[in-house]
């Protein structure tokens, strides 16, 4: 339901920015822009380039033209020397019908000499903001921010090197449970500062997850007091490497407003009745703010 959901938003959106941006001009001989796929390029301290972006805004001259799902073919009416802009996009909180542009990837820009009939293979390339600011970044290859804050005494969330455990690089996180322990609960083992009210905040996370688990905000104070904010992001089960954005940027700003001058981040997962064995993968966890 929420995929036809999207599509129909897809239609309507596309179509209704395809009438007005038709209404300018009276060729009817497009030039199609093909797009099969983007790639992401990171520097230095950035982390991995490895993206979701499945979602495409395209611009012709500034002229919004629609919001199209990749792969895709674009038909493009303005012909001759046209400025082409293209925003990525994601879903938001893992949600199918909830696409939006990144905030953090910069836009694509390309300037071409469009002919009517002819198609031009693009394949746009994204990268940082300038003002992205990479508060956390956890790859596990030097070591682990994450830790276990339950009482039960076993260490559930560890580092592995095992290869058919890692998406990328030697190392990813792991967890492990079963009916002698079916339950764990992981927090980064940093207080990060809370940016201006107005800043987005997202996390980047690829994994992993033979059940779905839960990841949700702490909030600290000045005197060390604590709240969880009461809105929990439920992940799905993923039997492959997938990647989210978790969008955090509300619950920072409502917990800010509260006077919890700091937050942490909780991971959650418990064992169903019927499941002996469940496994969970993490890797390249990214918490972003501008």
């Amino acid at each position: 339901m929420k995929n036809t959901h999207f599509l129909f938003f897809l239609l309507t959106t596309t179509l209704l920015l395809w009438q007005n941006y038709g209404c300018k001009t009276t060729d009817l001989n497009p030039a199609y822009l093909r797009i099969d796929s983007v790639t992401l390029e990171t520097q230095a301290q950035q982390g991995s380039s490895h993206h979701a972006i499945n979602t495409i805004w395209v611009y012709a001259d500034d002229a919004p033209i629609g919001v199209f799902e990749l792969p895709t073919v674009i038909p493009i009416l303005e012909l001759g020397s046209t400025s082409i802009k293209i925003l990525a996009g994601i879903q938001q909180n893992g949600i199918l019908s909830q696409r939006i542009t990144y905030p953090f990837y910069t836009a694509f820009e390309q300037t071409i000499d469009l002919q009517g009939g002819q198609v031009y293979n693009l394949q746009p390339i994204f990268t940082y903001t300038p003002s992205t600011e990479f508060v956390f970044i956890n790859d596990f290859e030097l070591g682990n921010n994450i830790a276990d804050i339950d009482d039960n005494g076993n260490q559930e969330f560890v580092v592995s090197d095992t290869p058919a455990d890692v998406f990328e690089g030697a190392r990813a996180g792991k967890v492990s449970l079963s009916t002698v322990q079916p339950q764990f609960s992981a927090a980064t083992t940093n207080f990060f500062p809370n940016p201006p009210p107005s800043y987005p905040v997202f996390m980047e996370m690829s994994y992993r997850a033979d059940i779905p688990f839960q990841v949700w905000l702490r909030g600290i104070n000045a005197e060390g007091e604590s709240i969880e904010h009461p809105l929990i992001r439920y992940i799905s089960q993923q039997k492959t490497w997938h990647k989210i954005y978790l969008d955090f940027t509300n619950d920072v700003a409502e917990l800010d407003a509260q006077g919890y001058g700091f937050h942490q981040f909780i991971w959650q997962a418990t064992l169903p009745a019927d499941t002996t064995v469940a496994n969970f993968y993490f890797d390249n966890i990214k918490l972003l703010n501008r």
